[in-house]
């Protein structure tokens, strides 16, 4: 394939991803606040997402894996904003977890780890 071809598939290419921006993005690419990024086969694309720190502050003060949820629900983070906080918070989580199995990962490791040791912990189990 020549330059010239191939070049014409590049822009097919381009073309088709563009296509599949929803209005939204494509609204942001055209007003220069989006852009597209080449990711290399086998590549990972990183999200920026929220500082952990207070959040888990705040999951470690927490009192029940319940609050904790709410808590992480009430943040409105997409699914990949919390699989960044996950890893930040050195959650093992899987790149196809669903948004609410990222939530209940998260929970467990954090709140959820506490209530488990602290029940543990209880007379009430001696």
């Amino acid at each position: 394939m020549d330059a010239k071809s191939r070049f014409v598939a590049l822009l097919r290419d381009v073309a088709t991803t563009i296509n599949r921006l929803s209005p939204e993005q494509f609204d942001q690419m055209a007003a220069g606040d989006a852009r597209l990024a080449f990711v290399p086969p086998g590549g990972d694309v990183v999200v920026a997402g929220p500082d952990a720190g207070p959040i888990r502050a705040k999951l470690a003060a927490t009192e029940s894996r319940r609050a904790a949820a709410a808590y992480l629900d009430g943040l409105g983070l997409k699914r990949d904003a919390l699989m960044s906080l996950a890893r930040q918070l050195s959650v093992a989580v899987l790149s196809k977890d669903p948004k609410p199995m990222l939530v209940q990962k998260i929970v467990d490791a954090t709140a959820g780890a506490r209530e488990d040791t602290t029940a543990i912990h209880s007379p009430k189990w001696r």
